[in-house]
């Protein structure tokens, strides 16, 4: 490890952008860029790009803070050990305290040796980057009025002075990022609710069209289940969702799984045949008690190991197989009388089913329960009209032929 620099003025090195003449240019090619940012990651790149190099820094890194629990996110950097990277994103090492210190306040941190770091900083002699890198460093708070919305921070590899110059052109750099991050977080706003009415606007559209077929398929029960189980794939499915229909048998204590549907054709045929082969007792498991309570079940990120834990013994096949990240189960019920329960899943953890995919599904359950329910009148009535035409038959049969 390299031995800090001692802290003289002797020591530290002159800073390439000392005047108004020298800040100027790069200053322009900074907010340029930052105009064209319409994201935060671009937003970032542009800290570990045009500032980074305008600084001649050594590394820098770029934090967003989480705009629910004010949390610090890791977003881009450079010249930082890629095993400091690795464990950033993948959430086991949490964000520098020194960034921390600076999201809590919003204030800019100075530190013009390694020395002055080390003495201010718990921890940073063990940082993974190298100490060669960290001769002098600077983090500074990404502000809008009284929200923080990051920190960016940069060192360099000799120490330096941070005279009145240098820190108002590093303070107007922080400044027009944060600027820039905030507009790229309202424009991801708009278009976000642009998204959601279209696909509001989609999803109406299919509740509309689903409902035409559940009347147009509600005198065959079998039909009917197709109908179901198709349409709630191509409302909120893609090739990682499957659909699965449950109906309470007459005896009232078993769930019979009538129809599957998944996109992937070698799946869908592995699942259904599961699906006839393993009925679900009313009250246990996550359909058995949606089944009994009424109560719809919303799991958008699954905890792999407790449903593990949960799901009986000859379900983890299937749950080994397709590797459920989010699920929702809502209650088939018409008239007051709850029919049985749809379930949908999805194996892509990076697509979790939302909320408005849960009021879409209970939506479109409420309907075909409805169309199972006069689909089963329906094959009743049927049975009771060949009853009837038999029985007429058989009488007519008998007064034909007299003893």
């Amino acid at each position: 490890m390299a031995e800090p620099s001692p802290n003289t003025d002797a020591s530290r090195a002159s800073d390439p952008l000392s005047g108004v003449a020298d800040q100027l240019g790069p200053l322009q090619a900074i907010t340029s860029a930052l105009s064209r940012s319409l994201t935060p990651d671009e937003v970032a790149a542009v800290v570990i790009g045009h500032a980074y190099n305008a600084l001649r820094a050594s590394a820098g890194s770029v934090f967003f803070c989480q705009t629910t629990t004010g949390e610090l996110r890791y977003a881009a950097s450079r010249g930082i050990a890629p095993a400091a990277v690795e464990r950033w994103l993948d959430g086991s090492l949490p964000s520098p305290e020194v960034l921390a210190q600076t999201a809590r306040t919003s204030e800019p941190q100075w530190y013009e040796t390694y020395a002055e770091f080390v003495a201010a900083v718990p921890g940073a002699s063990q940082a993974l980057t190298s100490p060669e890198r960290l001769q002098a460093v600077v983090v500074l708070p990404l502000r809008i009025g009284r929200r923080t919305l990051g920190v960016i921070s940069f060192s360099f590899s000799e120490p330096r002075h941070f005279g009145p110059e240098q820190r108002d052109f590093l303070l107007t750099v922080s400044e027009v990022c944060a600027q820039a991050l905030d507009r790229a977080h309202l424009f991801e706003a708009e278009r976000s609710a642009r998204t959601e009415a279209a696909e509001a606007n989609r999803r109406l559209q299919m509740l509309s069209e689903a409902s035409k077929a559940f009347a147009e398929s509600n005198r065959d029960f079998s039909s009917a289940l197709g109908v179901i189980a198709q349409s709630l794939t191509e409302m909120v499915g893609d090739s990682a969702t499957i659909a699965l229909i449950s109906l309470i048998k007459g005896d009232g204590t078993v769930m019979e799984n009538v129809a599957a549907r998944a996109k992937d054709p070698e799946f869908a045929e592995e699942l259904k045949a599961f699906a006839r082969e393993h009925p679900q007792r009313l009250g246990q498991g996550l359909r058995g008690r949606v089944a009994a309570t009424g109560e719809a079940v919303f799991i958008p990120v699954v905890d792999k190991e407790q449903l593990r834990e949960e799901i009986e013994p000859d379900y983890k096949p299937i749950f080994n197989r397709f590797k459920l990240s989010s699920i929702i189960v809502v209650p088939l019920r018409a008239h007051e009388r709850i029919l049985g329960t749809i379930s949908l899943s999805r194996a892509d953890p990076r697509r979790p089913l939302t909320a408005a995919d849960l009021s879409v599904v209970q939506e479109l359950a409420d309907r075909a329960a409805l169309t199972i329910e006069n689909a089963r009148l329906y094959e009743s009535s049927q049975r009771a009209i060949r009853v009837r035409d038999h029985m007429l038959a058989l009488a007519a049969h008998e007064l034909a032929t007299p003893l």
